[in-house]
């Protein structure tokens, strides 16, 4: 039987995206290579943040997948079909948002336990609060 969990309200909306901070984080294991955070593939224990100050586009060089499950190839070829950075700074030029977070927030989505992604959601979630942001774009694998 699978487990039951109890609704979670939707967060209120944000009233200005061309005033609001948008942060984009994944589950998907994009971590710089070398994996400086050592974010685990399965049951991912923590997760990271990684600055994108600056940058127009993510350099595959750059980067690296710490997670399982799934087959990185195009990931690691254009790390953009998983983090769409090129396209957020395009909104952000053209004023759909105020700003873009300068950190890509990352953790690893396999097989992780409830508790413990309910941990790093409210570790994650505190960071992006007392940074200021206003909404998210999650994206997964």
């Amino acid at each position: 039987q699978l487990p039951a969990f109890p609704p979670i309200p939707a967060p209120p909306p944000v009233h200005d995206l061309r005033q609001a901070t948008i942060a984009l984080l994944t589950d998907g294991g994009l971590v710089p290579a070398g994996n400086p955070d050592r974010i685990e593939g399965y049951a991912s224990t923590r997760w990271g943040a990684y600055s994108i100050e600056g940058a127009e586009r993510l350099d595959p060089a750059a980067y690296e997948i710490a997670h399982g499950g799934y087959d990185p190839r195009y990931i690691l070829s254009d790390p953009h079909r998983l983090v769409g950075l090129d396209v957020a700074r395009e909104l952000e030029r053209e004023g759909a948002f105020g700003h873009l977070h300068p950190a890509i927030v990352s953790t690893g989505g396999l097989a992780n336990p409830v508790e413990n992604s309910r941990r790093l959601g409210r570790e994650m979630a505190a960071y992006l609060r007392e940074a200021g942001v206003d909404a998210v774009i999650l994206t997964s694998t």
